[in-house]
């Protein structure tokens, strides 16, 4: 029997990786998931965040956006709107991608039009946190992965007066981004998290897990 996987991880632009590996760490809806060989067969959805492969006793990281996985007992397929190596992350478009975002969330959006930009900070984020792997942590990214949790934080804000509705779901997918991208930064959830008691204070939401009162 093989002990290998078959990796692909195509985008619209291109094939990004096509190679057998030892295994894949993904990031999963439900949280970060290990596919080995001869894994049992599934279909789900990726968020933003880190694959790491693992291939001969090495370990590669690619930043990828939201997606979807196949997996079988011999393959991973996985199709993205963005995947990008640790060492070929553009850094300067990161910072220029993360600027746009930054401006729209001035202007008067719809739901939609929020949820579109909290997608496109999420995707800077996940691209500084593997850069971050690669590299280290530098002042420089530390203090744009705070920014971009800054107005992650704001996206969801806006997203929720937007809606009127949704409050608990608001706070934990905060919550949950905060933890998986924190990496080297613990400051952030920490600030995500007292500006959370203080909005949720403000909307009038009674406890830690935002339930109206």
């Amino acid at each position: 029997m093989a002990n290998t996987l078959k990796l692909e991880i195509l985008t619209p632009e291109a094939v990004v990786y096509s190679d057998e590996v030892d295994m894949v760490m993904l990031p999963g809806v439900e949280g970060q998931m290990g596919i080995l060989p001869h894994h049992v067969r599934l279909m789900t959805q990726l968020i933003p965040g880190e694959i790491i492969v693992r291939k001969e006793g090495h370990a590669e990281s690619l930043a990828i956006g939201e997606g979807l996985v196949e997996v079988t007992g011999r393959s991973v397929s996985i199709l993205t709107a963005m995947a990008v190596a640790a060492d070929k992350i553009d850094e300067a478009a990161v910072q220029e991608a993360y600027e746009r975002a930054a401006a729209r969330l001035r202007e008067k959006l719809s739901s939609e039009e929020i949820a579109s930009v909290n997608a496109a900070l999420t995707r800077c984020a996940s691209s500084v946190v593997v850069a971050n792997r690669c590299h280290g942590m530098s002042h420089q990214r530390a203090t744009l992965l705070e920014q971009i949790f800054d107005h992650r934080f704001s996206a969801l804000l806006s997203q929720l007066c937007v809606n009127r509705r949704g409050c608990p779901n608001v706070f934990v997918n905060l919550l949950l981004t905060g933890h998986r991208y924190s990496a080297g930064c613990s400051n952030i959830l920490r600030v995500g998290n007292d500006l959370r008691r203080r909005d949720a204070k403000a909307l009038g939401c009674t406890n830690a897990h935002g339930s109206s009162p």
